[in-house]
């Protein structure tokens, strides 16, 4: 997951030594292990079924 607001962590730097001025974004990657790594399916309701797992 990636969270990007970047009007709330912008900044803008002068430096005298470059005559253009810089701005800086601070990017927040967040790891979160408990999600799932296989994208979501309509389906996955009748495979987790009980009637589903009978068939097989």
């Amino acid at each position: 997951m990636l969270i990007f607001l970047p009007e709330d962590n912008r900044e803008f730097n002068y430096n005298s030594q470059f005559s253009n001025p810089k701005s800086e974004i601070k990017i927040e990657l967040e790891f979160c292990p408990d999600l799932t790594i296989e994208p979501e399916s309509p389906l996955d309701d009748i495979r987790y079924s009980e009637s589903y797992k009978k068939l097989l």
